[in-house]
Parts: C-alpha cells; sequence; structure tokens
C-alpha cells in the first residue's frame, strides 16, 4: 500500500492517494506515519491544503496509537506552503513543540520559510529564524539561500 501512495504523490494522483488510504481501512490495515505524510504531500502538491489539514485532523484516528510526528507536521507544513498558506504553516510550528510535543526539524522550518518567501513576507522568514534559533534547530544553506532572497 506504501509504494501505491507514494506513486500517487509522484503522479500527482491526490485523490488515488486518499482511495489508497480508504482502500487500506477497508483491508483492515493501518495506514502509518509513512502513508499519511505522503498522501498529505499528494495533496499539497495538488494544492488541496485543505485536504491536508483534513487528512492531518484525521491521522490520529488512522495511525495506530502514535501521535503526530515530525514527519507528520512537516508534510502539513509543505502542503500549507504550497498552497500559500504561510500563516498558518508557521502557526503549525509555532504549537509543534508547545501543544504536540514535537520539535520542527530543518525540513520543516525550511518549508515555512519557504512559503513566508514566496508570499513576499520577509520580516516572518526572519521571525522563524529566531525561532529556529530559540528551539536550537540548525539552519542549513536552503535556510540561509531563503532568508537572503527574502530581504
Amino acid at each position: 500500500y506504501n509504494a501505491a501512495v507514494s506513486g500517487c504523490k509522484s503522479a500527482a494522483h491526490w485523490c488515488l492517494a486518499l482511495n489508497t488510504l480508504d482502500a487500506m481501512s477497508a483491508a483492515k490495515v493501518r495506514p502509518d506515519a509513512f502513508s499519511c505524510s505522503t498522501s498529505i504531500h499528494a495533496c499539497g502538491q495538488s494544492l488541496q491544503w485543505r485536504t491536508s489539514l483534513e487528512l492531518s485532523a484525521a491521522h490520529d484516528s488512522l495511525v495506530s496509537s502514535t501521535q503526530p510526528n515530525e514527519v507528520i507536521c512537516g508534510a502539513i507544513a509543505g502542503a500549507l506552503g504550497t498552497g500559500m498558506q504561510w500563516r498558518l504553516s508557521a502557526s503549525l510550528l509555532a504549537s509543534m513543540s508547545c501543544h504536540l510535543r514535537v520539535m520542527p526539524s530543518q525540513v520543516s522550518f525550511n518549508l515555512a520559510t519557504r512559503a513566508c518567501l514566496e508570499a513576499g513576507n520577509w520580516k516572518h522568514v526572519l521571525d522563524l529564524l529566531r525561532v529556529m534559533t530559540r528551539l536550537r534547530v540548525p539552519a542549513d544553506e536552503v535556510t540561509f539561500s531563503t532568508a537572503i532572497n527574502s530581504c
């Protein structure tokens, strides 16, 4: 099933990715974090960020006994960023460590800063860099490139 979901993501067939999740449930196979995050990515690539949020909300009932993790949160941040929802993406990062007890990764921050850059919000890019420093998340070339390009 995971290979099918991954293929749907690669081909940008978000509906088929969701249908595969439904098929897994019908076959009494519980989707794992990979299945869910890949489906969220597929939705995000097709600018279906609302569907990504709905899928992430359903994550707890889909995935057996796991909490939202960095992979799921990163997938959501990416989907929101692709959908130009920089405020939601930045808000998700802010709430990850506080409410979800998930430490956002460098990739999650890079996705959120990219969304802010594309929306022309250089101040928010710099705010996210400060949050990265406070949380001791290391910045990389992508992070710095985004920051430079935003100014």
